[in-house]
């Protein structure tokens, strides 16, 4: 059962910001891939929307005069994350609704983001946000994107358990990725988070992973509890499901995929409105 007293995902998720990691928040790696395609396709003065309040893509080397505008809908996200002052260009922060955004028709430049697919039903919320960012880009507006998506062929449950127990899994956030991403269904449904913790209790229970387990660090690892009890679903569609989502609102620029573990899944994605 969800326990109503206790703090909503997303704020629990502000509360753990500083316990999470790769590949859940940018590297720097990302971060060098997203600054080399803006210093390209970004001209200078660009009125920049920042979906969510992403620390590493707020503190980018963006061009000069760039103007950040980021929206989220969490407070505790804003209040706990947003790097504010500490940004060394003219940004804000408003709390709002990325389907209604209080902005006009084509009045951003570029539109960038990290990860923010993954809380959405596919293939209706991808389209509905879809056309919303269209909307409030200018012809021809820039999408710049590090999305998650799952592999093509699903993995099984005893190559996850001999990686983990190998030492081939690096950190806590990698374990959730994989056990979320082996446990998706269809893309209408995706993967209840409590699912995911169900499976991960199980799995903590076997000595050999305890003892595992024991090796990162606490606070990573109990990230995972966020998840216990929590009815929200996340969906991973595979790169050529997440390609059909954006194709009826932008043409795909470039694609980039990072080398570090599970950098295939977490692709770079460079768009532009149609």
């Amino acid at each position: 059962m969800h326990d109503e007293t206790r703090p909503s995902h997303w704020e629990q998720h502000a509360l753990n910001w500083r316990h999470v990691g790769l590949p859940l928040r940018p590297a720097g790696q990302d971060v060098r891939i997203m600054e080399s395609l803006l210093a390209v396709h970004l001209d200078q003065a660009a009125r920049v929307l920042l979906l969510g309040v992403t620390p590493e893509l707020a503190r980018l080397r963006w061009p000069d005069r760039t103007h950040l505008l980021a929206v989220d809908r969490s407070a505790g996200m804003i209040q706990r994350v947003w790097p504010g002052d500490a940004l060394a260009l003219d940004a804000q922060v408003i709390r709002g609704d990325w389907n209604a955004l209080p902005l006009s028709d084509g009045c951003r430049d570029a539109v960038i983001g990290d990860g923010f697919y993954t809380p959405l039903a596919y293939p209706s919320d991808y389209h509905r946000l879809g056309r919303e960012l269209a909307r409030v880009l200018r012809p021809g507006g820039l999408y710049l994107i590090r999305a998650f998506v799952r592999p093509d062929a699903a993995e099984s449950l005893e190559v996850i358990e001999a990686d983990l127990l190998a030492g081939r899994i690096g950190t806590v956030h990698a374990l959730k990725w994989r056990l979320a991403m082996l446990l998706h269904d269809d893309l209408a449904t995706g993967v209840r988070l409590d699912t995911v913790w169900r499976l991960w209790d199980a799995l903590r229970a076997q000595p050999a992973v305890a003892d595992r387990l024991r090796q990162w660090p606490a606070e990573e690892v109990a990230t995972l509890e966020a998840y216990r009890g929590e009815p929200g679903r996340y969906t991973f569609p595979t790169l050529t499901e997440l390609r059909a989502a954006l194709a009826p609102d932008f043409t795909e620029l470039d694609c980039r995929v990072p080398d570090y573990e599970l950098g295939d899944r977490c692709p770079i994605l460079l768009l532009k409105t149609r």
